[in-house]
């Protein structure tokens, strides 16, 4: 993967390429703000590092929430209504009638996570990134 100095600086052409055109200037975003605020992220606590990803323009809760879970390893701030834990959800436990609707299915999930939000979310990313793909 390039580092944050080569994304700011990699020209239009460059993200055409990879089929990246609608994500250049996000991308290019974060990696410049990376670059001013990156030593500072490093220290703050998770959650709070959410809060300030969310002051580079176009990235919105989702992100910053599904970025500082990477970075972090605290799943408890993945965005748990998202596609994929729904999905993978509803392929390992096809007997449960899980919500299809984004905010409905976070509301369950967390309720039957309980404690275990984190773990039960990452578990669930990597059974399907393993398992779930049925195509």
């Amino acid at each position: 993967m390039p580092d944050a100095g080569t994304v700011a600086d990699l020209p239009e052409e460059a993200f055409s390429v990879l089929g990246l055109s609608f994500k250049r200037r996000p991308l290019q975003a974060a990696a410049a703000a990376y670059l001013e605020q990156g030593a500072k992220w490093r220290e703050l606590p998770p959650a709070q590092l959410v809060e300030e990803l969310q002051t580079v323009s176009r990235v919105g809760r989702w992100t910053a929430g599904a970025a500082t879970a990477d970075f972090t390893h605290d799943w408890t701030l993945y965005p748990h209504g998202d596609l994929a834990v729904r999905k993978w959800a509803a392929l390992a436990a096809p007997d449960v009638d899980w919500p299809t609707k984004e905010s409905d299915f976070a509301t369950r999930w967390r309720r039957v996570c309980g404690d275990q939000l984190g773990a039960l979310t990452l578990f669930t990313l990597a059974w399907g990134a393993h398992h779930g793909n049925t195509s």
